[in-house]
């Protein structure tokens, strides 16, 4: 008895005209009306336009939020970098001049110091001794400014995950 081997070209006939048939009779289950025939695969999208702002507006909600940022800490962040400016230069003057921690700075590193700080609210410039960190008369020293913003910014974390 002789094997009949099928053509390729309809085997692959088949399968589409099952898959089709498949297609339709879920279609028919869900309530979907039958194709038109003019019309062929494309689907009609005006029933979707009422819901494009709900999902506009969902997808705008998502985006977060530019947070608010104070004129008085813009102008204390700009004091504070040059504060740390000014830690830097103190730091190394320490070093060559070969300062122990406490010793007083001379007046000409005081000046050459006071060159590199402007706070842009008006502030003084306290130099210090060598080995404690220089502060601005109005806003303080950087370390106690930056660990009020890492605490602020630790708080609102905290509250908003509640």
């Amino acid at each position: 008895m002789p094997i009949e081997i099928e053509d390729p070209k309809e085997q692959e006939e088949k399968r589409a005209a099952a898959a089709e048939e498949r297609r339709k009779k879920v279609a028919a289950a869900a309530g979907a009306p039958e194709e038109d025939e003019a019309v062929g695969q494309k689907r009609e999208l005006w029933p979707l336009i009422p819901a494009i702002p709900v999902v506009l507006a969902i997808a705008l909600s998502l985006i977060p939020e530019k947070p608010e940022v104070d004129e008085q800490d813009l102008i204390r962040g700009k004091c504070a970098s040059q504060l740390m400016r000014v830690q830097y230069a103190k730091v190394a003057l320490v070093e060559k001049r070969e300062l122990a921690e406490g010793d007083a700075l001379s007046e000409e590193d005081i000046a050459e110091l006071r060159k590199l700080f402007t706070c842009p609210g008006g502030g003084e410039l306290n130099v210090g001794e060598a080995g404690y960190e220089p502060s601005c008369r109005l806003h303080g020293p950087v370390s106690t400014w930056v660990t009020e913003q890492q605490n602020v910014a630790y708080w609102e974390k905290v509250l908003k995950e509640q």
